[in-house]
């Protein structure tokens, strides 16, 4: 059975962007929160190195999406989004040295693109052309950053649903005439939806019976599943984030329908509540075609007080295409207040583990937020060498 093994680094920091790298036969893995700067996980030595980084403004908040990175020689270039604290979004190139374990930062494109004064909920993801989602409490601001050209679809949150915050995500289908992706809205009860970027307007995604959904959508927890050439594709959705309920796992296809699903009281044991709130990753499929998959489930309560007590556990699940699970075991657990891996609830496209194919190992971190708000990185390091596995799931971060 696959196990886990956990460094804690004292470090503060939420990654919203991990890139891995390879530099003098060794094997990085680069973390970057906007207000946290940079972590190289040097995995060859088993060794890390925390490295500062000076902002070219004072970041909003910790989260930035990438949208695109290039090695040249030692040096790793990556081009993040973030938004500063007077709300306006930069582009700006991070460039990691891996000899000399330093780093810098550029801006090379600054937009004001009618953020509204308020942090809120405010989240942004990337898309195919450059396309650009900043969603607040009610509307959907769509920028083409290239050219700075941006719609709003305004009043989205109030419209779907008494004001309540939209969130889009970073999953979705996209092919010559159209591109629809995830979506969501934060209200207890609320289905997924398909959001169809070109007409601009949305359908709600068909529960099968008996599915436990009684948190909000969440539509940025967990990642995609693909397989055999891109025949076998999924968008991994569910909700959460809402104490005393149950949430499972959807699998939808391309045409946005729920192939199959997975029932969270199978998976941990619990009949009073499930919250995947924390993350989950599909990592790959065995010779017996069955799916493996690593994700970290809350047992979300009511209590006094609200931020303690939890009992949080991370499990590795086997499954098979139609919703059976094989096996489920708890391989690292916490009482802190969450438990977030790659996945979790606020990830973009680029918030991925590396899966390792020749020593058959997967490197992901692990962010334990605690009662007073701190989010402490820890280093997972997942063997899975006792697998015979036949693919590895192509949205993840993969080293052959």
């Amino acid at each position: 059975m696959p196990s886990i093994s956990v460094v804690d680094t004292g470090i503060q920091m939420r990654p919203y962007v991990t890139v891995p790298a390879t530099h003098g036969g060794k094997i990085y893995f680069i973390f970057f929160d906007a207000k946290n700067g940079v972590l190289v996980w040097n995995i060859s030595e088993n060794s890390y190195t925390h490295l500062s980084v000076t902002m070219p403004a004072t970041p909003l908040h910790e989260r930035a999406v990438l949208s695109r990175f290039d090695k040249k020689g030692s040096k790793v270039e990556l081009n993040v989004l973030w938004a500063d604290d007077s709300f306006i979004v930069h582009e700006s190139i991070l460039e990691v040295d891996l000899s000399e374990l330093s780093v810098s930062i550029t801006d090379v494109l600054t937009r004001d693109v009618g953020l509204p004064d308020t942090e809120g909920w405010l989240s942004f993801f990337y898309y195919p052309n450059k396309l650009v989602m900043f969603p607040n409490v009610e509307d959907l601001i769509i920028v083409d950053w290239i050219d700075g050209d941006s719609r709003t679809i305004s009043d989205l949150g109030r419209i779907l649903l008494r004001n309540y915050h939209v969130y889009p995500s970073n999953k979705g289908f996209v092919d010559l005439s159209d591109t629809s992706f995830l979506f969501g809205i934060h209200y207890s009860g609320e289905p997924l939806k398909r959001f169809d970027l070109s007409a601009g307007d949305w359908t709600n995604i068909s529960y099968p019976s008996g599915t436990n959904a009684g948190g909000s959508p969440r539509p940025s927890i967990g990642n995609m599943a693909i397989f055999n050439k891109h025949s076998e594709t999924w968008i991994c959705g569910c909700n959460g984030a809402v104490r005393d309920t149950l949430n499972d796992i959807l699998f939808i296809n391309q045409d946005f329908a729920v192939s199959f699903r997975l029932d969270c009281t199978s998976i941990t044991g619990w009949s009073d509540a499930c919250d995947p709130f924390g993350g989950f990753q599909v990592l790959g499929k065995d010779t017996d075609g069955y799916l493996h998959m690593l994700v970290s489930y809350n047992r979300r309560l009511s209590e006094t007080d609200p931020n303690k007590q939890n009992d949080i556990r991370l499990f590795y699940v086997i499954f098979d295409t139609s919703g059976n699970i094989i096996s489920s075991t708890n391989i690292y657990s916490t009482t802190n207040y969450e438990l977030l891996i790659p996945g979790q609830f606020a990830s973009t496209w680029c918030t991925k583990a590396l899966f390792d194919t020749v020593r058959k190992k997967v490197y992901l971190y692990l962010t334990e937020w605690d009662p007073n708000d701190n989010l402490w990185l820890k280093l997972g390091t997942l063997d899975v060498s006792d697998v015979n596995w036949n693919e590895v799931n192509k949205d993840l971060w993969i080293l052959v």
